[in-house]
């Protein structure tokens, strides 16, 4: 199964640009954004909330959901890959 460490966020959309036939040019100006700014983003892989917010809704695409996928919330999780608080280093319970 492919982890987060996987995901590119920025190659995904650029690929997502390339299906609609859209530029790096037109996303930096449908956000506001400077075009230079949005290409040295795009080479990393991951992106601010508030610019990857904006791209979804521009793209109208939940690239959030991305990272959501990687989460097991609701799904059985194996012991070795219990949650642990940051705070006090305890195991969440698991359902």
């Amino acid at each position: 199964m492919k982890t987060i460490k996987d995901l590119h966020i920025g190659e995904l959309i650029k690929k997502r640009l390339k299906e609609h036939k859209r530029s790096q040019s037109w996303l930096a100006h449908e956000i506001d954004y400077d075009d230079s700014h949005l290409r040295k983003m795009l080479k990393n892989k991951y992106i601010h909330n508030e610019i990857l917010f904006k791209i979804s809704l521009v793209l109208k695409e939940d690239f959030f959901a991305h990272y959501s996928e990687k989460l097991k919330i609701g799904k059985n999780i194996p012991d070795n890959q219990a949650k642990v608080s940051r705070k006090s280093g305890e195991s969440f319970p698991t359902t």
